[in-house]
């Protein structure tokens, strides 16, 4: 971790020892931990030299070298899902009622395993008169708690057999919810997404859904270098790649994705 500095003051024989310690744990933020430690050096009353800026831009450049891009979560095939005939009980242990419905609304809405599994029946709302729904989603990725974007959808329906709208999906999830676990209260915390009995579901066990899905439209489940191919980004990256594909804006898509970073155009 950033804040497990060693002790200070800091030389230049400890950032030896640390790239080599972040290199085994495959830490790739080292510029960002030799950033804080220059701070805490500082603060400490500390002088910061040129030889420990020149062991800490050592010590960066060996953490980096051979490192290679991040590994990214492969996208399923979300038309694909949409034709499988999925039950509304759950399709695995201790999993979420409804798959189709969450696999709609983790793609077109990019969450993660996290903010899908967290969600609560109160994020959203329907708008009946104008066919649109509002989910309140994290703003950080840190803090999935910290709800602050409100992201919609309107109906997308081209005939009365349209499968995927995100519009009359949601709908009949809530009125589902409504007929299963009766009227939301004044403090309503039921998940959006929940296990049969109204439980929260782990996110471990989203990522396993996601390996499920995978594994019904006839995906391997890992990479020729051994490394599995679905993570916790798999439905952002769904999402990215489906909407990018129907020709929505990259713009837009890194928007409703709530990404402040480039990684949009990895999937585009």
């Amino acid at each position: 971790r950033r804040e497990c500095l060693p002790p200070l003051p800091l030389t230049a024989i400890k950032f030896h020892s640390i790239g080599c310690l972040l290199k085994l744990g495959g830490y790739r933020s080292a510029d960002n931990y030799a950033t804080i430690a220059k701070r805490k050096h500082v603060e400490s009353g500390h002088q910061w030299s040129a030889e420990l800026e020149l062991a800490s831009k050592r010590m960066v450049t060996s953490c980096q070298r051979g490192m290679g891009p991040p590994m990214q979560s492969e996208p399923l095939n979300y038309e694909a899902v949409l034709l499988l005939d999925l039950p509304m009980d759950p399709i695995i242990s201790g999993g979420p009622i409804n798959t189709k419905a969450l696999a709609v609304m983790a793609t077109m809405f990019l969450t993660r395993e996290v903010e899908i599994a967290m969600a609560e029946r109160s994020h959203v709302a329907v708008n009946r008169s104008d066919k649109t729904i509002y989910w309140l989603l994290p703003v950080s990725k840190i803090d999935y708690k910290a709800l602050g974007c409100r992201r919609s959808w309107g109906c997308s329906c081209t005939s009365p057999s349209s499968s995927g709208c995100v519009y009359h999906t949601m709908a009949g999830h809530i009125d589902h919810l409504t007929s299963r676990f009766g009227s939301p209260a004044a403090d309503d915390h039921l998940p959006l997404f929940p296990t049969a009995d109204g439980r929260t579901v782990s996110p471990e066990t989203m990522l396993e859904l996601i390996e499920m899905l995978a594994t019904m439209l006839g995906e391997e489940m890992h990479t020729k270098d051994g490394r599995r191919k679905y993570g916790k980004h798999s439905w952002r990256s769904t999402g990215a790649v489906f909407l990018a594909g129907v020709g929505v804006d990259l713009l837009k898509i890194q928007l409703m994705a709530r990404w402040s970073s480039e990684v949009i155009t990895h999937y585009s």
